[in-house]
C-alpha cells in the first residue's frame, strides 16, 4: 500500500514512503524494546530470588547469633577481658593477692573456653573477617601463655586447670582447691615463675586477650547495626594496631585476603566523625518526640 506521507527530512522537503515500511520499523523497534524488557525482567527476578534467599539466611543466622550471644559469647568476652586485665596488673604488681586473682581469672577463661568448645559449633557473627581475626588473636594469646611448656605453663597444664574450676566458680571456693590440689599447686608455681621471668610475654598475652574481648564485642554489636542505625562500638587505637597487623600477616602469609578488603574492614573499626555522631544523635532525639 502506497501513500504520500510528508516527512520533513530537511526544510520543506517531502518524500513518498511506504506505510507498511513505517509499520515494520515501528514493530521492529517495539520488538527490540520488548525483548530488552523481558531480559531486564528476568535479571530483576533472579536478583529478587537471590535477595529473598539472602534475607531468609540473614534472619535465621541472626536468631542463632542472638542465642549464641546470650549463652556463649558474653561469658567468653567477660572471662577473656577480665583475664587480660588481671594479667596486665600481675605483670606490674607482684603481690600475692594479685597473683592469685590473676591465676583465678586465667583459670576461669580456660574453663569457659573448654565448656563452650564442647557445646557450640563455632563463632558466627555474619562477618568472616571478624570471625577469622578472633581465631588468630586467641591463638596469639595462647601461644604467649604456653610459649615454653617445658619450663612454664603447657597445654596439659591448661587442660588440667580447665577441669579444676567451673565457669562462674567464686574465688573464695577456688582458693581452697589451690591449697589442697597438689597438681594445681604445681601449675600455680609454674604460673608464678612465668609471670616473674617472662613479664613481656605476660603483658602481650594480656594485650591479646583484651583485644580479643573488644573485637568480639565489636563483632556482636555489628550484627545489630540496622537496629542502632550506626555501629555503636569502636576499637581503641592499641587494638586497631593489633587488628591491622593480623590482617596484613593473614594477607601476606595465607593469601586469603586482599588489600582492598583490609582497607574496608579498617574503615569499619575506625571512629566515626564527630559531626556524624551529632547528626545521628539529633535524629534519634527527633524520632523520640
Amino acid at each position: 500500500m502506497k501513500a504520500n506521507v510528508n516527512i520533513g527530512l530537511h526544510e520543506g522537503l517531502e518524500q513518498d514512503v511506504d506505510v507498511l515500511e513505517i509499520f515494520a520499523i515501528v514493530s521492529g523497534s517495539s520488538g527490540i524494546i520488548g525483548g530488552i524488557g523481558y531480559l531486564l525482567k528476568c535479571f530483576l527476578d533472579k536478583r529478587t530470588v537471590k535477595l529473598n534467599h539472602k534475607l531468609e539466611v540473614d534472619r535465621e543466622m541472626t536468631k542463632k547469633i542472638h542465642t549464641y550471644i546470650e549463652k556463649y559469647y558474653m561469658p567468653l568476652i567477660n572471662s577473656a577481658g577480665e583475664a587480660g586485665v588481671s594479667l596486665g596488673k600481675a605483670a606490674r604488681d607482684e603481690n600475692d593477692l594479685q597473683t592469685v586473682i590473676s591465676f583465678y581469672d586465667l583459670a576461669q577463661y580456660f574453663s569457659t573456653v573448654s565448656q563452650i568448645a564442647e557445646e557450640w559449633e563455632g563463632i558466627f557473627l555474619g562477618d568472616l573477617i571478624t570471625e577469622r581475626l578472633l581465631s588468630r588473636i586467641e591463638a596469639k594469646a595462647s601461644s604467649k601463655i604456653t610459649a615454653e611448656p617445658e619450663k612454664y605453663l603447657s597445654e596439659l597444664d591448661a587442660s588440667y586447670v580447665r577441669k579444676a574450676i567451673k565457669p562462674y566458680e567464686l574465688l573464695v571456693n577456688f582458693k581452697p582447691k589451690l591449697n589442697q590440689d597438689e597438681t594445681l599447686k604445681t601449675i600455680f608455681r609454674k604460673y608464678v615463675a612465668w609471670r616473674h621471668d617472662k613479664a613481656d610475654d605476660v603483658l602481650d598475652a594480656a594485650k591479646y586477650l583484651k583485644c580479643y574481648a573488644s573485637l568480639f564485642e565489636f563483632g556482636i554489636n555489628s550484627c545489630y547495626e540496622s537496629w542502632y542505625r550506626r555501629r555503636p562500638f569502636r576499637l581503641s587505637d592499641e587494638y586497631k594496631e593489633i587488628v591491622k597487623e593480623e590482617l596484613k600477616e593473614w594477607r601476606d602469609k595465607e593469601k586469603l585476603i586482599n588489600s582492598k578488603e583490609i582497607n574496608i574492614f579498617i574503615r569499619q573499626i575506625n571512629v566515626s566523625p564527630k559531626w556524624k555522631g551529632k547528626l545521628l544523635s539529633l535524629w534519634d532525639t527527633r524520632l523520640r518526640k
